[in-house]
């Protein structure tokens, strides 16, 4: 672009710009009471709501440290239910010695045991005490390997 002869463009903007100086001033000045206008509204409509809203806050606030939960009916629905014992069996393998066999099931879907003792009963006596685990919703079987016994066992 030449330094000397700007082009008609340029003439022409400046010269808008001159002629309608006190136009444009005018138009800001009312751009900017509009927006101080919007503002304001703004802020005010905040500020009702604020107010009208104090006492459904003051209900919000209160609701959230009541207890609306029952917590023993929670406590008996969702308590564990016991072990069910599907069968037990007795296999003989050698003359006089037997491997005793239970089935298990845990009922439960949210709860396992962890630990679990178990010992057999044979013609009155308790065998050794022995540890397991059942998972949730598992059929377990529990063993007792090469019970001696003088007598057969029914």
């Amino acid at each position: 672009m030449d330094q000397e002869h700007p082009q008609k463009w340029y003439y022409k903007f400046a010269y808008f710009f001159i002629a309608n100086q006190v136009a444009l001033k005018r138009l800001l000045v009312i751009l900017l009471i509009l927006l101080n206008i919007a503002l304001w509204w703004s802020s005010g409509v905040k500020l009702i709501n604020y107010w009208s809203g104090g006492l459904r806050y003051k209900k919000d606030i209160s609701q959230l440290t009541a207890n609306l939960i029952n917590w023993q009916d929670y406590h008996l629905k969702n308590r564990p239910k016991n072990l069910e014992i599907l069968g037990i069996n007795k296999i003989k393998t050698k003359k006089n010695k037997y491997d005793l066999v239970a089935e298990v099931y845990n009922p439960n879907s949210q709860w396992y045991l962890k630990k679990i003792s178990y010992a057999f009963v044979v013609d009155g006596y308790l065998l050794d005490w022995q540890t397991d685990f059942v998972l949730p919703n598992q059929n377990k079987y529990l063993f007792s390997f090469s019970y001696f016994s003088d007598t057969p066992i029914e």
